[in-house]
């Protein structure tokens, strides 16, 4: 079965949506490694944000880099695929709770310590949000 089979109200996904969606949480996670290694080792940009106080700041590292992206998009999948079984709107209502996590994602950028290092990552945010979110919606 390679399509989206309805039945109802629910829809189940099949083999095509779900090899489409891995490939979309894995075009994610080597998206944020490729921006991290243009910014960190070949741009030279220390990635550091705030901490608490008293506290130094804190590096973004590669593990995170790969870690962020694959949680949120497996999560970001597992929401969606519950929202597709139980509601006809599903991928609506999944698409403007994906846009509002993109947008208070960006509170994490906006905690970094220059403005080269907000901008990379804040691209790299735009770049994760964008790939899941085009990928998980597509039909």
């Amino acid at each position: 079965m390679n399509s989206t089979v309805s039945t109802g109200n629910a829809s189940r996904t099949g083999a095509g949506t779900v090899k489409t969606r891995a490939l979309t949480v894995a075009a994610a996670v080597v998206a944020a490694v490729l921006l991290w290694i243009i910014a960190v080792p070949i741009a030279g940009t220390d990635l550091l944000t705030e901490t608490a106080a008293d506290n130094p700041p804190a590096e973004v590292p590669l593990a995170g880099v790969i870690i962020s992206p694959l949680v949120i998009g497996l999560v970001g999948w597992g929401l969606l695929a519950l929202l597709e079984r139980f509601t006809p709107k599903g991928r609506l209502i999944w698409t403007i709770i994906a846009v509002v996590v993109l947008l208070v994602s960006f509170g994490g950028p906006a905690t970094a310590t220059t403005t080269g290092a907000m901008l990379w990552l804040s691209a790299m945010h735009v770049v994760v949000g964008g790939i899941l979110i085009a990928g998980f919606t597509r039909r």
